[in-house]
């Protein structure tokens, strides 16, 4: 059926698609709202911290536009959809947690009147920030998002100061949409309102942005068996597993108004260290080939490691070094690798040999984690878990602890965990630990869109 030459002889098929704008910031006495139905202009609005500008062609007549006619994702995603561009900037002092929502505007539709069901309507959102940019959705229907207060959440992020975030949002008919009958489009409308709502950030820890994130980044939990004796609570801590969780941060930064400056580095999960939360971040790329130890030593604070991860604690940015800590790094273990990541980091726990740094290594737990966090998988098959191993980089790496014999550990290039004599040369992929009041003030965590941590 052309439903082109439907719509264009049906003048009252779908009398026209409005987008309108709704902003409401939180610790703000009043919603402001602004209508733009006749907008030939840019229209910029600034309540409370955010500003937030919409682009002129928000009108769309179907007699006069073929953008809303049902169309295959592929036609509207090359550019047959009706396009809008919305941009919002934080003009305040503190980060800001943002929700775009979509949703049906509520007018008096002629009398019989329906409006399009959301299954039906088909959308692609993408981002910009700096000279960054992100696909948040492509060709979902809105009637696939979830709800927020009876609105469709089209996203949901942070925004840091001073930042300005461009959104391109495409909406079309799906090209299957029936024409005629109950659900069908000839005769109903479609009237849709985007909204925007904030709320200051300041009260969010990073480790309550990332736990937010469970099922969906790749980050999960994990019960220990040791108790908080004090208030006989059950330790819970979290780790990133999978082949490519969404777990990407910007770190050690040589100009911190400047992103491109940042180092990428990877979460390693949530620990629980001394009773407080601390996310340990590693590098997402190694620096250079080392021996454990040049004169053959097995001791780490002695180690040409330890010197080595010193000098380059110093070489850190300042903000870097203010963004971190001393953490204990446990460097016991158990007597070999027959052992599933839980047990294996329990044995790692009760070690008594440990060492006070800045920057570390992974231990052997973190490598399984990573890979899985079933008891029933050993450590000692992790080669077969190779692909669904977000650490497994295929090079030899050191890892931090020993086993009960005191022989230390290295990442093979097949991924599985070896004994290596400490004169070898061995790549490092430094470890660190964020202070507790560090923040996450930007991105989602995406390779394309690295968390942003505060300073």
């Amino acid at each position: 059926m052309d439903y082109k030459k439907i719509f264009k002889r049906e003048t009252k098929v779908i009398a026209y698609m409005v987008i309108c704008l709704t902003l409401l910031v939180m610790g703000v006495s009043y919603a402001l709202f602004l209508q733009v139905n006749s907008n030939t202009k840019n229209q910029v609005v600034t309540t409370g911290s955010l500003q937030i500008e919409y682009s002129a062609q928000n009108d769309i007549i179907v007699g006069e536009n073929d953008c809303l006619m049902p169309q295959s994702n592929d036609e509207a995603l090359h550019g047959n959809a009706c396009s809008y561009t919305l941009s919002i900037t934080n003009k305040g002092s503190l980060p800001m947690q943002y929700n775009l929502l979509i949703y049906d505007d509520d007018v008096q539709l002629p009398t019989g009147g329906k409006k399009v069901s959301h299954s039906l309507i088909h959308h692609s959102l993408t981002k910009s920030f700096g000279e960054a940019s992100s696909t948040v959705s492509s060709g979902t229907a809105l009637g696939d998002l979830p709800l927020k207060e009876n609105k469709r959440l089209l996203e949901t992020n942070t925004i840091a100061v001073g930042e300005t975030i461009v959104f391109h949002l495409k909406i079309w008919i799906d090209e299957n949409a029936p024409s005629e009958g109950e659900n069908g489009i000839i005769g109903h409308y479609v009237y849709l309102k985007l909204d925007v709502t904030g709320t200051v950030y300041e009260n969010e820890t990073a480790t309550e942005v990332l736990t937010a994130t469970l099922d969906t980044s790749g980050l999960s939990e994990i019960i220990l068996s040791t108790l908080d004796e004090a208030n006989q609570n059950i330790i819970k801590e979290y780790r990133y597993s999978g082949k490519n969780p969404n777990n990407y941060v910007f770190y050690n930064c040589s100009n911190d108004e400047d992103v491109s400056t940042c180092e990428t580095w990877r979460i390693l999960g949530i620990y629980n260290i001394n009773n407080e939360s601390h996310i340990k971040l590693i590098k997402d790329t190694h620096e250079e080939e080392k021996p454990w130890d040049e004169s053959k030593g097995v001791s780490y604070s002695t180690s040409s490691l330890n010197t080595y991860l010193n000098a380059y604690y110093s070489n850190l940015s300042e903000t870097a070094k203010g963004q971190i800590g001393a953490v204990t790094y446990k460097l016991g273990g158990a007597e070999n690798l027959e052992f599933d990541s839980k047990t294996m980091y329990d044995y790692e726990l009760k070690s008594a040999n440990d060492i006070s740094l800045y920057v570390g290594l992974m231990n052997v737990s973190d490598y399984a984690f990573a890979s899985s966090l079933k008891e029933e998988d050993f450590v000692s098959t992790i080669i077969s878990r190779n692909e669904n191993n977000w650490l497994f980089t295929g090079k030899e790496e050191w890892l931090i602890n020993k086993n009960t014999s005191n022989q230390v550990y290295k990442i093979s290039t097949n991924g599985s965990i070896e004994v290596a004599a400490t004169n070898e040369a061995k790549l490092i992929r430094p470890v660190v630990a964020l202070q507790s009041s560090v923040k996450i003030i930007g991105g989602d965590g995406t390779k394309e869109n690295p968390y942003m941590l505060s300073k």
